[in-house]
């Protein structure tokens, strides 16, 4: 939802998802090189907890965020986790699920992490495909 944030300024409009309280929860700001690894944790932590208050965000994603808890509390493993997930590409809205479907068994708290993240990124997979490239 970050990304579709940017687009709309980008086009002279006005960010909606990510707005007021809840601008510095957006994927880009998550993704700073300016963070280090326990603002970063920080962040994250807080803004799993925040986002079900975030009036900007579809209901279905708000009751999502509602139970959701970070497992751990080491930034270097978030941060290795983000970055995977900042590499996924989807070129279409039926491989949401793809990265659920390689997971290997006993990790649901690692795909409930996956799931909000991706969330918080894509709320488009629900409604249209994406057209994102793989960073290199």
């Amino acid at each position: 939802m970050d990304d579709m944030d940017a687009e709309a300024e980008e086009l002279g409009g006005k960010r909606k998802f990510f707005t007021k309280v809840f601008a510095r929860f957006g994927w880009s700001k998550l993704m700073s090189p300016s963070l280090g690894g326990h603002e970063m944790l920080g962040l994250y932590g807080e803004g799993i907890t925040k986002m079900a208050e975030n009036p900007g965000l579809p209901a279905l994603f708000r009751d999502i965020f509602k139970n959701v808890y970070l497992p751990y509390r080491d930034p270097e493993t978030l941060k290795a986790f983000l970055k995977i997930i900042n590499e996924f590409s989807y070129d279409h809205s039926e491989r949401l699920g793809d990265a659920f479907e390689r997971e290997p068994r006993g990790h649901s708290t690692l795909s409930e992490i996956l799931f909000v993240t991706e969330a918080n990124r894509h709320s488009r997979a629900s409604t249209q495909p994406l057209n994102r490239q793989k960073k290199k």
